[in-house]
């Protein structure tokens, strides 16, 4: 078992594995962000179900700049060719979290974070299932889930001032630091938990793509 990482290391981890790689990164936030934007627009929630294959490719790319795997543009768009995984795979959790949130705001937030590393988990090790993989999220946050919400509210607070004082310009930058920042702490908390996920990396060129 590691010992846990704090904010601002993760923050210079994150910085410094993402050297050289601001480009791929910068275009695939971009790219994430204009479709699931626009599609939210016609569709709202079911865009992100319709979509989530895109999230899981946008989680693959930041964890494999973190993993400091060779990085390309075609990652973003791999997950769908297991389309009904990554759909699942974004749906269960939330459905689960919905039924939660039911009986009060807390619960709701607690099944989220509880949840939150499940799509990280199944780019991670392709032979996850949803089932598996919320499962597994479950243990991996299980200690640090109240960071992981301080996390959440810092950011919150980066991205406003961010965006007022830079007229949302910055968020060009920001957005995939913040995806990577996640992906960082995910493989901080495999390493804190001692978990790993033997898996062989995938051409970026080939498009195979509860506590």
């Amino acid at each position: 078992m590691g010992n846990s990482v704090g904010f601002f290391t993760l923050c210079k981890l994150t910085s410094q594995k993402m050297r050289g790689k601001w480009g791929t990164l910068i275009g695939g936030s971009v790219c994430y962000n204009l479709i699931m934007g626009s599609a939210n627009q016609f569709a709202g929630f079911l865009a992100a179900v319709l979509l989530a294959p895109l999230t899981a490719g946008m989680n693959k790319l930041s964890l494999s700049a973190m993993q400091e795997k060779e990085i390309k543009f075609g990652i973003l768009f791999n997950p769908f060719n297991e389309y009904g995984r990554y759909v699942w795979g974004v749906l269960r959790p939330t459905l689960f979290t919905m039924l939660w949130g039911l009986l009060f705001i807390v619960p709701g937030i607690i099944a989220a974070l509880r949840y939150s590393q499940t799509l990280f988990l199944m780019v991670d090790d392709p032979s996850l299932d949803p089932e598996s993989a919320m499962k597994r999220s479950c243990e991996l946050v299980k200690g640090a889930k109240w960071r992981l919400f301080g996390y959440g509210l810092l950011w919150a607070v980066v991205f406003i001032l961010v965006s007022v004082l830079t007229l949302c310009i910055g968020l060009l930058w920001l957005i995939p630091f913040v995806m990577c920042f996640y992906a960082q702490f995910y493989l901080s908390l495999c390493e804190e938990k001692g978990f790993t996920a033997a898996v062989p990396e995938i051409p970026a060129e080939e498009i195979p793509v509860q506590e």
